[in-house]
């Protein structure tokens, strides 16, 4: 049950599918108005997300690596640590144990030479893919993604997560018909 619940917060948060689960709420200085107002206010009381230092929360800005899986981690409650290190993930950074607790959870890897690049923003399908892994889904219909009209975008390592997060109803693309795979989330969608 508990795991049921996780997984429904987790989708809503990155893919805003069910923002009636949230129940407290906190401001940022530049959101009012926006389309994500009250999700990400909700979401911040209950300290799953986080605004920077200047109570901004730049909503239109792409979502960090580091930023996405610093909110998975925030659902999941992961505590054990990967030992794995990355020369660009220092130990002093804010993001340095989420990094190394998303890592030994199998939610993500480096992105190769010992790098795990935090600093770059996440596409849709890196994200998929995170959310697959963090809730261990089974994809039962392999071509469902084929759905979306640019289901050719899709890369081959996303497809058996987009196509779960599809079958599942989590996602559901935009406008005409489009998955936007390698498009950037922005912190207001995740």
């Amino acid at each position: 049950m508990r795991q049921r619940f996780k997984k429904a917060v987790l989708m809503s948060l990155v893919f805003c599918l069910f923002p009636g689960l949230m129940l407290n709420s906190f401001a940022f200085s530049d959101m009012s108005g926006h389309w994500a107002e009250d999700v990400v206010s909700k979401w911040a009381g209950k300290e799953v997300v986080k605004g920077l230092p200047d109570d901004t929360f730049r909503p239109d800005a792409n979502i960090t690596r580091a930023e996405f899986v610093t909110i998975v981690g925030n659902v999941m409650k992961y505590v054990n640590k990967s030992s794995e290190e990355f020369v660009d993930v220092p130990e002093t950074e804010w993001y340095a144990e989420h990094v190394a607790k998303a890592v030994a959870a199998g939610v993500t890897t480096g992105v190769g030479n010992g790098k795990f690049a935090p600093k770059n923003s996440i596409t849709r399908q890196e994200a998929a893919v995170m959310i697959y892994r963090a809730f261990r889904l089974q994809v039962k219909n392999k071509n469902a993604a084929d759905k979306f009209s640019d289901a050719g975008l899709i890369a081959t390592w996303a497809k058996d997560a987009v196509s779960a997060l599809t079958e599942k109803g989590y996602v559901t693309g935009r406008p005409g018909n489009r998955f936007a795979p390698l498009d950037y989330i922005t912190r207001a969608e995740a």
